[in-house]
């Protein structure tokens, strides 16, 4: 005989139709229902194999008839339990009344009834809701792991950053695991290194202006001081204080003195007063207090010629109008041929000769002169130098570094945070299709009950099909 299809929406119609099952049946299933939960709750003497089916009475998907049906095989078990009366029932109570209440759910077919309800719930509401349970979970993993690959991109990349700064200051990374707690440690190895290496930048500064400063009086100097001899300046610019600072930078710019020779060099220059060099040797003092710098060095940067400011600038003004001089000279040797490379009978032939000197050597002078000025007055040395006086400048360049280490140390707790999410989400995800496939196994033993019982009720084979064969 084949089979009757029918989709599983369909079958209690069909029992009804037939008069296997009364009209009210699902009213009727209510009230069964409502006394297989309250069996709990109203026999305390249960065995302990029967109060632990308790739990069914929470859940939205119980089938009662089946629940039922084990209560009264477990009970059966009970000492005295197959005693009866005189009328064929159990003495036991409790096994009296799940008996009872079994033989109603027989008495009326209201099994199918159960079974079908039990196929909507999970084919309408379980499967759907833990499939879009398992759709979210697998966004939020998918999520946490794009912001890991993310986080790991950024801490490479701060890493490689740091690793090449902190190279220019001789200080290995390897040293200094991300943890906040070697921040301490990082900070105190840095603001000495870079102590020490703007300090050897100074020192190399200042040797470098007194290589230049000699270069400047042995060869630009002599142009300068027989031009103003040929032009008769003599009376302006005296041959002995002639570029008077830029010598003593050439003789002993490197030279340490004490705080008196400075003030007495100050009184033997009326351009330098004795107030102004004792207070920049007293505030330098005072600045330098806790910059974690070498004594040797220190004296080397603020106690020599080159390390006072105000013979600097002296030495500077000095460089500027050699510079100047030597730019016009250019200019009237290029542009003005005709007045500038005239002879001066007059002159001595010393004279004229250090003043006819090519306009290529001139342009190599302005080279000379522009190093020094940078050396003496530009960014860079003055940047190194400020460092090297003031402590917080000091902190402030040390913390663009420590920023990063910060920032690396963030992305490391961050990633560990988000581990501990992949990790809790990927079981969430496990747990939910462990789940999805109880629902799915369910769905499939109750179709084949539904299939089996229906059949037998009905005396015909019964094919259930639809969307109950599509979870």
């Amino acid at each position: 005989m084949s089979p009757v299809e029918l989709p599983y929406t369909q079958v209690i119609n069909w029992v009804m139709a037939r008069r296997k099952t009364p009209d009210d049946c699902h009213k009727r299933l209510l009230a069964l229902e409502d006394m297989c939960k309250e069996f709990f709750n109203k026999h305390s003497n249960l065995p302990e194999n029967v109060k632990q089916l308790r739990k069914h009475v929470q859940s939205e998907y119980t089938e009662w008839y089946e629940v039922l049906t084990e209560i009264t095989e477990k009970l059966k078990e009970v000492e005295d339990a197959e005693k009866v009366n005189f009328l064929g029932q159990y003495t036991f109570e409790p096994l009296y009344e799940a008996d009872k209440i079994l033989r109603n759910f027989q008495k009326h077919n209201l099994q199918i009834v159960s079974y079908c309800q039990l196929l909507q719930k999970h084919v309408t509401y379980n499967v759907p809701s833990i499939k879009k349970s398992i759709e979210t979970v697998n966004r939020e993993l998918l999520d946490y792991k794009n912001r890991k690959a993310d986080s790991t991109r950024k801490l490479n990349s701060g890493t490689a950053e740091l690793r090449n700064r902190l190279k220019a200051y001789g200080i290995n990374i390897e040293e200094f695991p991300f943890n906040k707690d070697f921040k301490v440690h990082l900070k105190v190895k840095l603001v000495e290194a870079i102590v020490n290496k703007n300090a050897d930048a100074t020192i190399e500064n200042y040797r470098r202006t007194v290589e230049l400063t000699q270069h400047i009086v042995s060869e630009i100097l002599p142009v300068f001081v027989s031009f103003i001899r040929l032009h008769g300046m003599d009376g302006l610019y005296a041959a002995g204080d002639t570029m008077a600072n830029v010598r003593q930078a050439a003789e002993s710019g490197m030279t340490v003195v004490t705080s008196d020779e400075s003030k007495g060099d100050a009184v033997e220059k009326p351009e330098q007063s004795e107030d102004a060099s004792s207070d920049c040797v007293i505030q330098l003092v005072k600045d330098n207090d806790q910059i974690p710098l070498d004594e040797g060095k220190r004296r080397q940067i603020f106690e020599t010629n080159l390390g006072n400011p105000a013979f600097r600038q002296l030495a500077m003004g000095e460089v500027l109008e050699l510079r100047t001089f030597v730019k016009v000279r250019i200019d009237e040797m290029q542009n003005r041929s005709d007045s500038a490379n005239y002879l001066f009978s007059q002159a001595g032939e010393k004279i004229n000769a250090c003043v006819q000197t090519p306009v290529s050597k001139y342009e190599t002078y302005v080279k000379t002169l522009d190093e020094a000025v940078e050396l003496l007055s530009g960014t860079e040395a003055m940047k190194a130098l400020s460092l090297l006086k003031n402590r917080n400048e000091l902190e402030k360049l040390a913390q663009v570094e420590l920023d990063i280490f910060n920032r690396c140390c963030n992305e490391i707790e961050q990633q560990v945070s988000l581990e501990k999410r992949i990790e809790t989400t990927s079981d969430a995800l496990q747990k939910l299709a462990a789940e999805l496939e109880a629902a799915r196994e369910t769905v499939r033993s109750t179709k084949a009950k539904l299939e089996k019982t229906a059949g037998d009720v009905m005396g015909e084979p019964l094919r259930i099909f639809g969307e109950v064969d599509e979870i």
